[in-house]
């Protein structure tokens, strides 16, 4: 039964890692290019406890969101 539950573990561990990685997947929705009629909305969904990775991602997209509209 342990060996049986192991190799799921495998598998689900190497599946995951396979469909998760960075380049895993090439889309052309993401290869357009920005022209200037385009429209750019930015949602924010979030608690107000957050980590610092998630408050950095925001200050981010702040400065990009000033960048461009500059």
């Amino acid at each position: 039964m342990k060996k049986v539950i192991w190799i799921s573990l495998i598998v689900v561990a190497l599946a995951a890692f396979l469909a998760f990685r960075p380049g895993a997947r090439k889309d052309a929705s993401h290869d357009t290019a920005v022209t200037a009629g385009d429209k750019v909305e930015v949602y924010y969904f979030h608690f107000s406890r957050r980590c610092v990775t998630c408050i950095a991602v925001e200050n981010k997209t702040r400065e990009a969101i000033a960048a461009r509209a500059a």
